[in-house]
């Protein structure tokens, strides 16, 4: 469901051997009872008639495009010092701002504490992707509108150049 961007509608399949199956239906009952059956119609009406592969091509793929290339057009102009590999298929980049955080004297996971508390910016320390993401910061660029990304990257840069916007 969360492909049709509905994920109230708790609608999911999987596929795979018998017995994980039979435990992952014992855990569903747990968490929550039956779907509607009208969530469970138009679901299948979605997966079915085409209307997924129209959705992704006509809406989710140019917004996700455009938000990704405004995040990677902001990131260059506002912090020409940090370093991001145009993603081709995710949906964050990762940043390597390793200049700022030596000027600031902290590294990326205090950073992000710092972000959240004093700018209202939310990121995710690269460290925790592993030792090679010392560093970076990971960014998303799915969950906001454009005017929201321009917004948090203004914050990130003021943050990390010490210049208020």
């Amino acid at each position: 469901s969360k492909e049709a961007s509905v994920p109230g509608f708790r609608i999911g399949f999987a596929y795979g051997p018998e017995e994980v199956i039979d435990a992952m239906e014992k855990l569903k009952q747990y968490t929550s009872l039956c779907p509607s059956t009208p969530a469970q119609l138009a679901m299948m009406a979605f997966l079915r008639d085409g209307v997924k592969e129209r959705y992704l091509r006509e809406v989710v793929i140019p917004t996700y495009r455009a938000r990704r290339d405004v995040m990677g057009r902001l990131l260059s102009e506002l912090l020409p010092e940090a370093r991001t590999v145009r993603p081709a298929g995710s949906f964050f980049y990762f940043v390597d701002v390793r200049p700022y955080l030596a000027r600031l004297g902290m590294d990326e996971e205090k950073l992000c504490d710092e972000l959240i508390a004093q700018a209202s910016v939310v990121a995710i320390p690269g460290g925790y992707f592993g030792e090679n993401g010392r560093g970076h910061i990971r960014l998303t660029f799915v969950s906001e509108p454009e005017e929201r990304i321009s917004e948090g990257l203004s914050r990130l840069a003021s943050f990390l150049t010490g210049k208020a916007s």
